[in-house]
């Protein structure tokens, strides 16, 4: 069963401040995570949606998903090492993304998504 992925990008932003391969991973961690997410969840239809905003200084790119989200009581763990909801997850990947986004000058949150599961914000600095 597909999961849909609609990505509206249709301008060059620029250069964001960090390196490739790096910010390559926290993109793959944050997609596989939302498509685990959105495959366990019950729902008829699976989505993903990638969106982003701008300004002169960042951009922010939004995944959002419709699976089953974050209870808020464990938002403030999921950035912690060893904190997992999988069964057999290694507690590590938000942890990582997290300490990738910040050594660049980037940031990551967790929030609910208007889609009924989660949505993660990056918010990357222009180079």
């Amino acid at each position: 069963n597909a999961t849909p992925l609609d990505i509206p990008f249709t301008q060059n932003l620029g250069t964001l401040q960090g390196d490739t391969v790096l910010l390559l991973q926290v993109f793959l961690n944050v997609i596989v995570n939302a498509i685990h997410a959105v495959t366990k969840s019950q729902n008829e239809t699976n989505k993903i949606c990638i969106s982003l905003e701008h300004d002169d200084r960042n951009v922010s790119v939004f995944i959002d998903d419709n699976g089953p989200g974050f209870h808020p009581n464990i938002k403030h763990q999921l950035f912690h090492q060893a904190y997992t909801s999988k069964n057999h997850g290694t507690g590590i990947g938000l942890l990582l993304c997290h300490t990738i986004m910040k050594r660049f000058g980037g940031d990551i949150k967790v929030n609910q998504s208007e889609l009924g599961g989660a949505r993660i914000e990056l918010t990357f600095l222009i180079a």
